[in-house]
């Protein structure tokens, strides 16, 4: 048969009548469209995607059943964190909670009850515990491997009190499984980083519903308003007096004050180093106690030392002098005390305090390549109020002589402008806590003493947000005190945002009046 020629560009193709049912190259039968006849060829006139044949309707049974969401389709990610071999008969990984520079965390609990490990660990089926494991990278990994078994020891050493948190065992690092495990109690309300993102979001959302614009309650808020982005004034007190507490234990060796307040002769302080709102859990009170807020319990002793030990510690936490020479200088208590109040303010203005004292100056030298100190030093002058002076820049603060020459060229004049919102003796309070100097910090003791006895004066105060967004299920007349809570806030006045009033137009002044023009005089007569 023979090909036929292709047309020439500009003439069309002669089709014979009987040709209608030839295939087009490059489409289906199904897709062509008889030319034939006139009418035939006038309903097919369409594109060709339209001809094609469409996907017939699904039974109304089958419209009606809608496929499920898809994280539902999706399978259950499996915990990262697993278990020595030994364990998992006895215990089960629930989920991860997290990791840090020195191990990560995850969720245990007891399926079995009976075991060699349960018993010793005196658990029972159904308990929920808390497992860190910290890796060692190889058998001969000497640092991991003191980490691993300092921190176990300190955590041994200081159980027993209610705000540390408590451990049941650990498991040491084998061939197979080059893992330290540190079994410990499950805190289940979260830590106080959680707790102050709740009020963050409950402040954004009242906004909200009043109309306000602003997403950080920064700008065009009340001062009536204000309150209620920070911590309730006496969850806040309570915090500090605990986690005292805890550092009394660690510190002094003081484990019930203010009952027994003797101090052991010999007792070697342990210093936490690492003190901030995410290494501060909340656990909910036994059933029957009165009190309202939850306990707080000191965790992640991973960066622990003993007294006149070192740790290397580079957090925006952490003290001035800490950060300016790192690991180099041995830890003191006076340390956590500044990280105390530091946390304070972070809980209230996030990490304010850090933004505007330090760190402007720490950038400011560190362009300038301007480290150590000066010699020149005049012999006599006035020594300024120490409150005036907030900013360092990273040298040696042990070094700094008490001048005010010498301290206006090292550090930067500058008054703390972010103020709690709660008391003034609690501001006066977290200000002495966050001295420049080691030596103008109060130590454990002076802050507990100071916070109890004004507590006992002043009450737990009204600052902060009246609301409460933990639930006190431990209390013995639950349903009774939150009916009280809940009729206090209602006594509250409203708050309602006032529309702005738009400023009348203004009133146009009435056109001036031509002024006559003026008369000369006529000339004087000679």
């Amino acid at each position: 048969m023979k090909k036929s020629r292709p047309p020439e560009r500009g003439h069309k193709p002669v089709q014979d009548a009987g040709a209608s049912d030839t295939l087009k190259p490059g489409l289906d039968q199904q897709q062509q469209v008889p030319q034939n006849n006139a009418n035939q060829g006038r309903q097919h006139r369409q594109p060709i995607d339209d001809a094609r044949p469409k996907e017939q309707p699904k039974p109304p049974q089958e419209q009606t059943q809608k496929s499920p969401p898809r994280w539902k389709r999706r399978p259950r990610k499996q915990p990262k964190y697993k278990l020595p071999e030994s364990y998992e008969a006895e215990f089960q990984v629930q989920k991860d909670l997290g990791a840090g520079a020195f191990g990560e965390t995850a969720l245990i609990q007891v399926i079995s009850e009976g075991g060699g490990i349960t018993k010793f660990f005196k658990l029972k089926k159904g308990d929920i515990i808390a497992s860190k494991r910290i890796p060692i990278k190889k058998e001969n990994d000497e640092w991991r491997l003191d980490r691993y078994y300092f921190e176990w020891m300190i955590l041994r050493a200081l159980r027993g009190h209610e705000n540390i948190i408590a451990v049941f065992g650990s498991q040491d690092p084998g061939p197979g499984n080059w893992f330290g495990h540190i079994f410990m109690e499950f805190c289940n309300m979260g830590d106080v980083e959680g707790m102050r993102g709740g009020y963050a979001a409950d402040f954004s959302t009242m906004l909200a519903s009043l109309g306000f614009d602003c997403e950080d309650g920064s700008n065009d808020v009340p001062p009536e308003l204000s309150h209620y982005q920070f911590l309730p004034e006496g969850f806040v007190y309570e915090f500090v007096t605990s986690i005292a507490k805890g550092l009394a234990w660690m510190h002094c060796g003081i484990k019930n004050w203010p009952k027994d307040c003797t101090v052991p002769n010999k007792w070697s302080p342990v210093m936490h180093n690492d003190i901030k709102p995410d290494n501060i859990l909340m656990m909910a009170r036994p059933s029957g106690d009165k009190c309202l807020y939850p306990i707080f319990k000191i965790a992640d002793f991973g960066a622990a030392s003993v007294d006149k030990g070192h740790a290397n510690i580079f957090s925006q936490m952490a003290a001035p002098e800490r950060r300016a020479n790192g690991g180099t200088i041995p830890a003191t208590p006076k340390d956590d005390i500044y990280t105390l109040g530091h946390t304070v303010y972070v809980l209230c203005w996030e990490n304010k305090i850090y933004e505007s004292r330090f760190d402007p100056l720490h950038r400011f030298f560190a362009s300038k390549g301007r480290r150590g100190t000066t010699n020149s030093k005049p012999d006599t002058c006035p020594e300024p109020h120490r409150k005036h002076f907030r900013v360092v820049r990273p040298c040696a603060v042990k070094d700094m002589p008490d001048c005010m020459e010498f301290k206006a060229w090292t550090l930067e004049k500058r008054i703390n402008e972010h103020t709690l919102p709660y008391s003034e003796w609690f501001d006066n309070l977290i200000e002495d806590c966050i001295e420049l100097k080691r030596q103008h910090r109060p130590d454990t003791l002076e802050v507990l003493e100071r916070m109890t006895t004004m507590r006992k004066a002043y009450g737990e105060g009204t600052g902060g947000s009246p609301r409460l967004l933990w639930n006190p299920l431990w209390l013995p007349n639950h349903e009774e005190r939150m009916k009280e809570i809940e009729e206090e806030r209602q006594k509250m006045p409203p708050f309602e945002k006032v529309p702005k009033q738009k400023s009348p137009p203004k009133q146009t002044s009435p056109p001036k009046q031509a002024l006559p023009p003026k008369q000369t005089p006529p000339p004087k007569a000679e």
